[in-house]
């Protein structure tokens, strides 16, 4: 793996998250979010997992890079 994929991050990925590479920290913050937002009802994106909403983009069978939503 290469560096971390979150935006502004420069570290080097040591884990994957939906297959983006991502350093320790921002795979465990959006593990977390994850958790979190599943055990929320709500399906508000950007209020509730603005981490994963960052790499969406990134993840090939995300809505948001099938354009199926918008952030």
């Amino acid at each position: 793996m290469n560096k971390c994929e979150y935006p502004g991050c420069k570290k080097a990925a040591q884990e994957t998250f939906a297959l983006v590479p991502l350093c320790k920290w921002h795979c465990d913050a959006i593990k977390e979010e994850t958790q979190l937002y599943y055990g929320n009802l709500s399906p508000k994106y950007k209020i509730h997992r603005p981490m994963y909403c960052k790499i969406a983009r990134l993840i090939p069978w995300s809505q948001v890079s099938r354009k199926e939503v918008t952030l």
